[in-house]
């Protein structure tokens, strides 16, 4: 983690500027899994593939720093339309035209309005026309990693039985393809993660990965720029320090298992399903 860090220096990860947009091809979906970390990726391909799945898996580099509020919006196909100013407290961008926070409601929103179609995981989650692109949120690994720290490893085969059955329903409900992404990977240690001192009067805000900086303080930590404005710099711990107690489980930082993510391109192998569709509606009076 700490050569990592080094390394960041001369060869930066990218950035709101440089970074490629997610999207997918007419009749595709993509599904947001949120901390699905890379060698989870390569695990829920093999559950894929004994499922008649053919499943390509790239990388991406997560966006800084590696906390949803950040990194979420910018694996959405609208990434394009969202900027940062100054670094908020909570790491949050903004949408550029209505200047609201990118946060979860938000994001849907905008989406929608730029012709996604939403999908629940219920009823009516098939293409409405053969041009549609789908969007879907799966899965609970973030959320029960800060729920259950260290036992986190005893729902993992859980987690993605789950998201394996959701792609497979996407595809079952007419999807052509279907595309996974997420926002950041994350640190495990059962013992916990060492911890380093970063006084609360050199900061704004702190979390256990990732702090921002006080106006004109010093600081000893390590630092790195904002993805939604590199003029923006943020604290992070060395190595893999965290700079609250009693982390098993956490993530924001710079390390490998946090910023390497995995991108999955899901399709069915064989004959494509065939697509009904209803050409007419009569009344018939009953």
């Amino acid at each position: 983690a700490r050569a990592f860090q080094a390394a960041m220096s001369s060869h930066p990860l990218p950035d709101s500027t440089n970074a490629a947009v997610v999207t997918v091809a007419e009749g595709g979906c993509l599904l947001f899994a949120d901390g699905l970390r890379y060698d989870l990726g390569e695990a829920l391909r093999d559950r894929l593939e004994s499922r008649g799945c053919r499943v390509g898996i790239d990388y991406r580099w997560a966006a800084l720093p590696t906390v949803t509020a950040t990194a979420k919006p910018a694996v959405t196909p609208i990434a394009s339309a969202i900027t940062g100013a100054e670094l908020p407290d909570d790491f949050s961008p903004m949408l550029s035209d209505s200047q609201k926070l990118a946060g979860a409601a938000n994001l849907r929103s905008a989406l929608e309005k730029n012709g996604w179609q939403l999908l629940s995981g219920g009823m009516g989650d098939w293409p409405v026309s053969d041009e549609a692109r789908g969007w879907t949120e799966e899965g609970k690994i973030d959320t029960r990693g800060h729920q259950l720290q260290a036992d986190l490893a005893q729902f993992i085969d859980e987690e993605l039985d789950r998201l394996a059955d959701r792609i497979i329903s996407l595809l079952d409900g007419g999807w052509s393809s279907v595309r996974v992404v997420t926002d950041h990977g994350w640190l495990l240690l059962p013992e916990g993660l060492p911890k380093v001192d970063l006084p609360k009067h050199l900061t704004e805000s702190k979390w256990a990965r990732c702090a921002t900086i006080a106006d004109n303080a010093q600081i000893e930590a390590p630092t790195a720029p904002w993805h939604w404005n590199t003029t923006q710099q943020f604290a992070t711990g060395p190595g893999i320090a965290c700079f609250t107690a009693s982390n098993c489980y956490a993530h924001g930082g710079l390390s490998i298992q946090e910023c390497l993510t995995p991108d999955l391109h899901v399709e069915r192998t064989g004959d494509a399903l065939e697509r009904a569709s209803i050409e007419s509606v009569v009344w018939k009076g009953m």
